[in-house]
């Protein structure tokens, strides 16, 4: 079968709005997609063919050698990662 789209974007964010708003179908990863699929702006098709879910990984120094900045962002970053549904293995 031959697509024809009306619509191509290059950024996430437009991809969901435009799915989110009745104008066809987003590629995207789960996570980046849980709140929408949870309030029910968007439901997931096509899970059959879903790729199979990957891990999420950070890799640094050393803690000793860890700068400051990275020791903030892991201290954002990893207690909402672990919150998430969507990277939890279903």
């Amino acid at each position: 079968m031959k697509l024809e789209p009306r619509l191509q974007v290059d950024q996430m964010e437009v991809a969901i709005e435009a799915a989110a708003g009745g104008r066809g179908v987003a590629a995207v990863l789960s996570y980046q997609v849980e709140q929408p699929i949870r309030s029910g702006s968007l439901v997931r098709i096509l899970k059959a063919f879903e790729p199979p879910a990957l891990p999420v990984h950070f890799v640094f120094p050393t803690a000793r050698l860890m700068a400051p900045g990275v020791r903030a962002f892991l201290d954002l970053a990893v207690p909402r990662l672990v919150r998430l549904e969507a990277l939890r293995e279903e």
